[in-house]
């Protein structure tokens, strides 16, 4: 299942945005700080543009905007994994990105925890049987193209039965730089 889940991922081929609306110029400015080439900004814009544009759409059927997965703790960015619910995760993702993305443009670097002290085995086979494809490829993308460095990140490891194979898959996203970033509890 994690072999499909990862071809999801790389499976996103959208191209760089040749024109960056107006609306966006904040952010890529931010990404231009953080990243060397401009071609890979023009794609991050591009990706998260799309996303942006795709949650817009969801909705929670009631009045109040609230996350629940995601946090601001101090300045670290708080990331409660067994908290996403299962049953809206397009509007969960949509308030994680006006969080994730609110923090980010406000710092120079971001200090990221990623707590999947919750996380449970059945929990992860109900969210399997919940998320869509674009849900994988959003979600994703809300972390790939935050628009700050990164400076540290704490993972709160899970007792789950399958959490190695969560971590390791987790793991195989990331460069040997961010992996020496990371500390573990």
């Amino acid at each position: 299942m994690m072999r499909v889940i990862k071809k999801i991922i790389e499976s996103d081929n959208i191209s760089e945005i040749k024109q960056i609306p107006s609306e966006w110029n904040q952010y890529y400015t931010k990404l231009l700080m953080c990243h060397r080439l401009e071609s890979k900004c023009r794609i991050l814009m591009a990706q998260i543009i799309d996303t942006s544009n795709r949650l817009q759409k969801a909705s929670n059927h009631g009045n109040v905007e609230y996350c629940e997965s995601i946090k601001i703790h101090s300045n670290d960015l708080h990331f409660c994994f067994g908290d996403i619910p299962i049953h809206n995760i397009q509007y969960e993702q949509k308030m994680s990105m006006k969080i994730i993305h609110e923090y980010a443009l406000n710092k120079d670097y971001a200090t990221l925890v990623f707590d999947f002290s919750n996380f449970s085995t059945k929990f992860f086979y109900s969210l399997l049987k919940s998320v869509t494809r674009e849900n994988i490829i959003d979600g994703y993308r809300l972390w790939s193209t935050i628009p700050c460095n990164v400076k540290h990140v704490t993972i709160i490891q899970s007792e789950s039965v399958v959490w190695g194979v969560i971590l390791k898959f987790g793991m195989s996203f990331l460069t040997e730089k961010m992996k020496q970033r990371i500390t573990y509890v």
